[in-house]
C-alpha cells in the first residue's frame, strides 16, 4: 500500500557501521599525520645542514 515504515534498528545499524568506518579512517589519518610529522622534521634537520654547509662554505668538502 504504501512505503515500508523505517525500521529503526536498520538505521541504528548502519550509523554504528558508519561511525566505526569514521573511527578507523581518524586512526589512520593520525597515523599518517603522525609520519608526515617525522618526514617533516628530517627533511628540515637535512636542509639546515645543507645550509650551515653553504653558509661555511664547505657544501662539497668530504673531509
Amino acid at each position: 500500500m504504501g512505503d515500508p515504515m523505517l525500521d529503526v534498528y536498520d538505521l541504528a545499524v548502519v550509523l554504528q557501521d558508519t561511525a566505526a568506518s569514521f573511527n578507523q579512517t581518524t586512526v589512520g589519518i593520525n597515523g599518517m599525520m603522525g609520519e608526515l610529522k617525522t618526514i617533516s622534521r628530517k627533511t628540515k634537520r637535512v636542509l639546515d645542514r645543507i645550509e650551515d654547509r653553504v653558509i661555511q662554505g664547505n657544501l662539497f668538502k668530504l673531509f
